[in-house]
This record gives structure tokens, sequence and C-alpha cells, in this order.
């Protein structure tokens, strides 16, 4: 009698412990597809941003005749004028000595990654810490020749960090990351 007790406690249990099993499974999977979704969001927002910059430096560079002149300074004054992310472009040499930018100020930044390679593409990437902006921002650059490097700055993200730590909910991380 004890063991036939033992085992109605038992087999009252399974029908507990299944629906715990079946609800903790519907939960991680529906946390896994919020979270797949919420990646591919800010992967989609990071590649156009790198797009626009690559096509922006490419336009300014077709359309100026040389670097640092007038027209070329002119030509990147429009592009920033015109987009919604694109904050700085730079002319340096292969130490980063800088040469002419937008505005004619010094641009300060401090690279966090080497450069990578743009799959692709001749320009490459890189993420800095860009002139006080809490954020960091992508240095897209398209070397000319040996001695001259062209490079666009965009803010890594399109919000603030503030902004961004309201979105994800408490106790959550987010690490973004360049692969090559």
């Amino acid at each position: 009698s004890h063991i036939l007790t033992l085992l109605g406690a038992l087999l009252a249990f399974v029908p507990i412990i299944a629906v715990d099993y079946l609800l903790d499974g519907y939960v991680r999977e529906r946390e896994k597809n919020t979270t797949q979704q919420y990646v591919a969001t800010v992967t989609s927002q990071i590649e156009i941003s790198v797009g626009d910059a690559i096509s922006a430096l490419r336009r300014i560079l077709s359309e100026s005749p040389s670097l640092c002149t007038p027209t070329f300074v002119g030509n990147v004054q429009h592009e920033i004028e015109s987009s919604l992310s694109l904050k700085q472009v730079v002319v340096e040499n292969g130490d980063g000595v800088q040469y002419c930018d937008a505005v004619g100020r010094m641009v300060a930044y401090s690279p966090i990654s080497d450069g990578l390679p743009i799959p692709g593409h001749t320009e490459t990437i890189a993420v800095v810490q860009f002139a006080g902006m809490d954020m960091p921002a992508l240095k897209i650059t398209q070397a000319l020749g040996e001695t001259r490097r062209v490079s666009a700055f965009v803010p890594l993200m399109a919000q603030t960090q503030r902004g961004l730590a309201q979105a994800l909910p408490s106790a959550a991380m987010m690490r973004v990351l360049l692969s090559n």
C-alpha cells in the first residue's frame, strides 16, 4: 500500500512537471524570437548606415577633382547636410595626420578597433570613439594610393546610450562586434 501511495503521488506530479516544461519551452522560444528580431533590426540599421556612408564617400570622391579644395569641402558639406547619419569626413595620410575636413578644424577620435575590410567593397571599417559622442562611431575609409585616406564618420547606432538602455529590458546587455 505504501508503494501504491508513492506511485500515486509521483503520477500526480507528472502533469505539473509537464506543464512547467512546456511553459518554460514556450517562454524560451518566444524570448529567443524577440531577441533575434531585435538583433536583426539593429544589424539592419547599422548596415544601412554603413551603406549610406559608402555611397556618400563615393559621391564626394567622384564629384571632387582633388582633395581639400573648396569644391571638395562643398561636396562634403552637401553630403553631411543631406544625410541623417553622416557626421564628418576627413582626409588624412597613412599616419593619421589630418589634411582637411568638412568644417576646417581638427577632428578628434580614437580607434577602438582595427580597420577591417568590408566584403564586396574597397573601403574598410573601424569602430572609433568620435569627438565627445557618447556612442561609438564607425569610420568608413577609402584609401587613395599609399598616401591619402578619406574617411566618413557615422554613429554606430542611431540612438544615444540612454535611449538604447531604455529600449532594452532591465538587466539586459548588448554587445556589437565586427567580424572579419
